[in-house]
């Protein structure tokens, strides 16, 4: 059995929906299905995968018809950009589909819609016979390494914090939250993970760039308290029950 994935991912894009794909594809590889990946990168940036993976922009008729050409057992989507007919054509070229959708973006064809939100519920999903909805958090996608984690102790007092707002060219707002934060708690060390930020490390500022799933469970653990956007990372830290201030840094969130 194979599957295929079509999914985007940049500077423009940002990770969460390559993260949450490959994540799944952890999974379906666990099962003994073959995965290959199509990532539009926006920037012209081959991100790393950790599945075979072709980078094209698969929206474009040419790219498209090369990419279903040989027919998917199971076609997944994770894409803020693909139309109607190239969802359908997808589709169309496939036994089964699934789409990953946020904020009730498209009309989908056949298949299985999948938000993981724990708000799902509330995006007003049409009901239909031919798209079955799968809603709420037990739907939420995690890294394999977050599986089966043990929750933490909550600490009765905050000695390390975590701050993280994934990798969406958001640098100039972490800067500007790390600067209120270091200067506003002195007596915590911070610990940020943004890459490529602006932001500079301080005696209570710790800065990491992109860090591995292994690295980043590691970095949870430590911390007594995380700011963190709405996206995947906040799920991570609902599974090890480390308490988060949430900051919504798109529209989804």
């Amino acid at each position: 059995m194979n599957a295929g994935f079509f999914t985007e991912a940049g500077e423009k894009a940002g990770l969460g929906h390559l993260a949450r794909c490959s994540s799944l594809a952890d999974g379906l590889v666990e099962e003994g299905i073959r995965v290959m990946f199509h990532v539009d990168a926006d920037d012209g940036s081959q991100v790393s995968v950790g599945h075979p993976a072709t980078f094209v922009n698969w929206q474009t008729p040419s790219a498209l018809t090369h990419c279903v050409s040989g027919r998917w057992d199971i076609a997944i989507v994770d894409s803020y950009r693909a139309d109607e007919p190239t969802i359908g054509t997808i589709a169309n070229n496939s036994e089964k589909t699934a789409f990953f959708d946020d904020d009730n973006r498209l009309p989908y064809p056949k298949g299985f819609l999948i938000n993981g939100s724990p708000g799902a519920h509330g995006v007003g999903y049409p009901k239909s016979a031919a798209v079955c909805n799968l809603l709420g958090a037990q739907y939420q996608v995690l890294r394999k390494e977050f599986w089966g984690a043990t929750p933490v102790e909550v600490a009765p007092r905050v000695v390390n914090t975590l701050i993280t707002f994934g990798g969406s060219g958001l640098d100039e707002r972490v800067a500007q939250y790390v600067d209120v934060i270091s200067h506003r708690f002195p007596d915590i060390h911070h610990h940020v993970v943004s890459p490529d930020s602006r932001v500079t490390t301080g005696s209570n500022v710790s800065v990491y760039g992109r860090l591995s799933a292994a690295e980043m469970i590691g970095l949870m653990n430590r911390c007594d308290l995380a700011v963190s956007g709405g996206g995947q990372t906040l799920a991570e830290l609902a599974v090890l029950g480390i308490p988060v201030v949430c900051v919504g840094v798109a529209e989804n969130q």
